[in-house]
């Protein structure tokens, strides 16, 4: 996803970017926020 974006920028699809972000930002979320909490720790 990252090469469309930086290099085929007027090419992109901004509703399957949309999409895609938002779902997986929701699977993410939960690995991140155990991440900073990890990393809060020190």
């Amino acid at each position: 996803m990252r090469d469309v974006l930086i290099h085929g920028y007027f090419r992109t699809d901004v509703r399957l970017l949309y999409k895609t972000a938002t779902r997986d930002i929701t699977e993410l979320k939960p690995h991140i926020q155990t991440m900073l909490d990890e990393l809060n720790k020190n």
